[in-house]
């Protein structure tokens, strides 16, 4: 048997013109296991990425666990059915489809902040997520470009008061944001200030900034956009636009398709709870004995001329002994009122069926006291809840999908005919 197991980088975030956070996991058969160390990627070529260490990512490490281990709790939960089974498999696939969002660095503000970085620091990571002495590197570096500028005033006054250029607003920005990681009251506020392009007109008449030329706001932000697009082309790692949410995309399709397929089984292990509820005397148990399936996967109800408590699985699952007739029906599960005129609702599984999940003892599959049948008690109004929700989410996938393939189908018109 091979056995399958190494490190792996997993559970990519944040991903913004060609850099991206992601955790390296020792794994086995490419499920992640223990996370190792975080690494920011700032060029992902066709060999090793390059990039450095950052603290680890507990958002990374968690996306990781979530888009691997989700799928697989998720068939679980739809394949062991019950209303319990689908609420736990919708949850997966809810936490799984939210581990991927956060693959792509999603809002307007935070690509803003991604350029500010890669302008200020020469990469996208915040610097939240740098070790410290990175941080003090860039910390002098900063200084350094500070002091060639001849700025006259604070950098918290640049946030007050506006910058006078692009390099002053950078600057200013990248020494506050360092500043509020070490906690200095105000710092934060004032990087964020620069950040919205917020600012306090100059003071007139006497006072320190007087003659300074006060650049507008909008001026310095589309010129740091412009500038972040620039140094992203020169990089070979261009910002693409990003398709809208609601857009199809390769990987929607396969988040959406694994949903359907997921919905489809939860409706074919549920649907029978749809169905009304089928009462089955000695005679028709009798039959379904000998036939060895009849109401298998329907949900049906017997009624007992005696009961009583037998014994215990060993997940705690109580046994009754159901006498219709002349023989004994198994019954599994909690019966709420267990004595003569009882009647169990559930499924009829085989005794002698391979995987059922009981293990009966050899004198019951070989008794002629016993049907060849036990019941396994079950609500079918629960059943028959998940049904309902699968169906609903099925439709509302083939809605998508429609509304996607009539969008497909209009672009293809509207484009030129071949010469």
């Amino acid at each position: 048997m091979v056995i399958i197991f190494g490190r792996r980088a997993f559970g990519r975030i944040e991903a913004h013109g060609g850099e991206h956070a992601q955790t390296s996991f020792a794994h086995v058969y490419y499920m992640p296991l223990v996370p190792v160390s975080s690494f920011w990627v700032t060029h992902a070529g066709p060999g090793a990425a390059r990039g450095f260490e950052i603290r680890t990512s507990g958002t990374s490490i968690l996306a990781a666990y979530l888009r691997s281990w989700a799928p697989l709790v998720a068939v679980i939960g739809f394949a062991i059915g019950g209303l319990g089974g689908i609420a736990v498999g919708a949850a997966a696939v809810a936490a799984c489809v939210w581990a991927w969002s956060l693959r792509s660095l999603r809002g307007a503000m935070a690509r803003r902040r991604s350029d500010f970085h890669l302008l200020a620091y020469g990469t996208r990571c915040d610097p939240a997520r740098m070790l410290p002495e990175l941080r003090a590197r860039l910390k002098a570096e900063l200084d350094a470009r500070w002091i060639e500028l001849g700025a006259t005033r604070p950098p918290d006054d640049v946030a007050t008061f506006g910058a006078t250029s692009l390099q002053e607003a950078l600057v200013a920005y990248g020494l506050l944001r360092l500043a509020a990681i070490e906690r200095k009251p105000g710092a934060a506020a004032a990087a964020e200030r620069i950040l919205r392009g917020t600012h306090e007109p100059l003071p007139v008449g006497d006072g320190p900034y007087r003659g300074d030329a006060q650049a507008p706001a909008s001026d310095v932000l589309a010129q740091v956009a412009a500038a972040a697009t620039a140094l992203a082309a020169a990089r070979g790692t261009a910002v693409h636009a990003r398709v809208p949410w609601w857009q199809l995309t390769r990987a929607k399709a396969v988040v959406l398709g694994f949903i359907g397929m997921a919905c489809l089984g939860g409706i074919l292990e549920e649907g029978p709870g749809l169905l009304a509820v089928r009462h089955l005397d000695a005679a028709q148990l009798q039959a379904a004995d000998l036939e060895g399936s009849s109401a298998r996967d329907r949900f049906v109800d017997v009624r007992c001329d005696q009961m009583r408590g037998v014994d215990e699985l060993t997940d705690g699952k109580p046994v009754y002994a159901c006498w219709v007739g002349d023989l004994i029906l198994p019954v599994v599960g909690k019966v709420e009122v267990a004595t003569p005129g009882t009647v169990a609702t559930g499924k009829l599984h085989r005794i002698n069926e391979y995987g059922s999940g009981v293990d009966w003892p050899a004198e019951v599959r070989s008794s002629p006291t016993f049907y060849s049948v036990y019941l396994e008690v079950a609500s079918p109004n629960e059943s028959k809840v998940a049904a309902i929700i699968c169906i609903f989410v099925l439709a509302v996938i083939a809605g998508i999908a429609l509304a996607w393939a009539r969008v497909w189908w209009k672009s293809r018109r509207r484009q030129p005919p071949n010469v």
